[in-house]
C-alpha cells in the first residue's frame, strides 16, 4: 500500500501538476485519500490471520495427497498380485 502512495506521488512530481488533466488530479487525490484512510484503519483491525501459515497447510495437504496416491497404488498392485496368484 505504501508503495502505491509513493508511486502516485512520484508520477505527479515527474510529470508536474500543471501538465496533468484536472480529472486525473481529482482521481489521484481520491486514490491517495482512500489509501491513507486504509493505512489509519489498518491499525485498529484485529490480526485476522495470526498463527495461520498457509504455506504449511498447503504442503501438509500435498503430502497427504501424495501418501494417499502411493497407498492406493500399493493397494492396486497388491490386488493385481492376488488376482494373478489366484488365477494360477
Amino acid at each position: 500500500m505504501e508503495v502505491s502512495i509513493v508511486s502516485v506521488l512520484r508520477e505527479i512530481i515527474v510529470k508536474g501538476i500543471l501538465d496533468i488533466p484536472w480529472s486525473q488530479v481529482l482521481a489521484t487525490g481520491a486514490f491517495l485519500l482512500v489509501l491513507s484512510v486504509l493505512l489509519v484503519v489498518r491499525v485498529w483491525l484485529p490480526p485476522t490471520f495470526e498463527g495461520v501459515d498457509p504455506e504449511q497447510k498447503i504442503s501438509q495437504r500435498y503430502k497427504q495427497k501424495i501418501e494417499g496416491n502411493s497407498r492406493s497404488f500399493n493397494n492396486h498392485s497388491l490386488d493385481d498380485q492376488k488376482i494373478t496368484n489366484h488365477n494360477r
